[in-house]
């Protein structure tokens, strides 16, 4: 594959490099600087969802669609889902290229990192890019879209009219919420001049890591030194190829200067030798003599021309070379900056290690003292909650959780689980039963089928009684401790009905108002 060529001459590199490391701050004057106090932190959707797909199947998107990409300008779509406008006018010399990756209305995708499967799967097939590459690359480009979500000066500044004239302003770039990306989403994706032409650098590299996009990603736990060194190791590969490429072709202008040289050598001495026979007492040969030394002449003035071409050609490689001089400058900077984060991040563990051994007994029982607290957030009719773990000694919230569409009369803690109606609407999310761990508040397990967004939840006898949806009717569902629907009503109930258990039988109200007892082994 072509994006793991030139490895062995990279590690040669990289050997005679090694005393120096490499920024992640590309300094580039025509960006657009974003605010100092902007974090980028993405809001995904974290409750039960009534399909889930494989992330094969998600990067299969990306790959259907990269599929189509070709040199020429193009627009296609993934069923009216996902939409790829490849936004490419080599007339212009001017800005950059770039493919539009757009989320249409109808998408379901509602999670950052199955965002970046499919640009990823995108990136694999459109510009051969290697799997982890293209993981890399497409954590870069979400970034990089949010940092510059709705800048229309910025992009206006950076990329081609053929570019612009395709992006909203309420659209372009990516936002943080999960809720804001179906048909709303532009994800600008910012194309060399040469991409599509089987080199490393189809991806501007250096665009995607931008002064703002490295100081968003410093602010992650981890800074994202992986992923920064990995993009460094990409743009090594990057010089090293334009480096070749430059060695190529200016080997290929010595070699024709050097065949004109000699062409043109042949030319001066058939001429000098045309000077005797312009003196021959024949006019005929006086006057082939002429017409020949008319003809080398104006041969001589050819090759003089495309002498100059190929010195144009030998300054144009000279100005490359000097970018290439500079872009290893600036990876010389940017390795700094990835060691010093590492420098403070094992500093950090360090001190962290050191702390927890001094620990006392008596203090890490305080860390027990917590209570659950369920926040509630929205407006009337449409209240959720977030749970928050509280310490008992300070008030200070010390834990929270990361679904935040627990509904409020499907909630019931205990030491053991803590079991909610939780969810959303849209794509494939679903309102439904889920079980969280009381410790970390992770989701452990959600239902697959639609729980009324109001439905009360008993547990009896390990099972768990809500209501659920059965086509566009409301009935009782029984699940058991994994959340798998074991049965249900058969006859309808009141959505927001009470559900109490007794023994063998559920007692409920029906869409009369009547109450029911149904019978657990006849009823279901």
């Amino acid at each position: 594959m072509k994006k793991v060529s030139y490895i062995i001459a990279l590690i040669s590199i990289m050997f005679f490099s090694v005393h120096t490391l490499f920024a992640d701050t590309v300094y580039l004057d025509e960006l657009k600087k974003a605010s100092e106090d902007t974090e980028i932190k993405f809001q995904n959707y974290t409750g039960p969802h009534s399909r889930i797909d494989s992330a094969g199947q998600i990067k299969g998107i990306g790959t259907s669609l990269g599929q189509n990409v070709e040199r020429e300008p193009s627009e296609f779509t993934y069923f009216g889902k996902y939409r790829i406008i490849h936004a490419v006018d080599y007339s212009v010399n001017e800005g950059l290229d770039a493919d539009i990756f757009i989320i249409e209305k109808s998408a379901g995708v509602d999670h950052i990192d199955n965002l970046r499967r499919m640009i990823s799967g995108f990136l694999s097939a459109a510009y051969e890019y290697e799997p982890e590459q293209a993981d890399m690359l497409a954590k870069f480009i979400t970034v990089y879209n949010a940092v510059h979500r709705s800048d229309m000066d910025y992009f206006g500044a950076t990329y081609k009219n053929v570019v612009t004239t395709h992006l909203v302003k309420e659209k372009a770039g990516l936002a943080l919420e999960y809720s804001e990306w179906a048909g709303k989403t532009m994800i600008v994706i910012p194309l060399t001049p040469r991409a599509g032409e089987d080199v490393l650098a189809d991806l501007d590299t250096d665009i995607l890591t931008d002064d703002n996009v490295i100081e968003q990603l410093q602010t992650e736990d981890d800074k994202a030194i992986e992923s920064r060194q990995d993009m460094v190791e990409l743009k090594d590969q990057e010089v090293l190829e334009e480096r070749d490429d430059i060695e190529q072709e200016r080997a290929e202008i010595d070699k024709q200067q050097d065949a004109l040289t000699d062409k043109k050598t042949e030319l001066k001495e058939e001429a000098a030798s045309l000077e005797e026979k312009k003196k021959s007492d024949d006019p005929v040969e006086v006057r082939e003599a002429v017409k020949r030394k008319n003809e080398i002449e104006e041969e001589i003035k050819e090759v003089e021309k495309q002498e100059d071409e190929l010195t144009e050609k030998d300054k144009a490689l000279d100005e490359r070379q000097q970018k290439v001089e500079e872009r290893e400058e600036q990876i010389v900077e940017e390795r700094k900056s990835i060691a010093e984060d590492q420098n403070k991040e094992i500093k950090k563990e360090k001190e962290e290690a050191e702390s927890k051994t001094a620990t006392t007994s008596s203090e890490k029982k305080l860390d027990s003292n917590t209570v659950p607290f369920l926040r509630i957030s929205g407006d009337s009719g449409n209240y959720t909650g977030q749970l928050l773990k509280v310490d008992t000694n300070s008030g200070n919230v010390i834990g929270r959780s990361d679904i935040d569409t627990i509904r409020l009369r499907g909630y019931s803690y205990n030491k053991d689980e803590i079991l909610s109606v939780a969810g959303d609407t849209g794509g494939t999310r679903i309102v439904s039963l889920v079980k969280i761990d009381p410790e970390t508040f992770e989701v452990i397990n959600s239902a697959s089928v639609e729980v009324y967004i109001d439905s009360d939840v008993t547990i009896s006898d390990n099972k768990y009684f809500a209501v659920i949806k059965d086509s566009v009717k409301w009935r009782i569902g029984i699940f058991d401790e994994d959340l798998k629907l074991l049965s249900r009503s058969q006859k309808d109930v009141f959505p927001a009905t009470d559900i109490v258990v007794k023994g063998n039988y559920v007692y409920a109200q029906s869409v009369s108002g009547n109450i029911m007892k149904l019978d657990i082994e006849k009823d279901f």
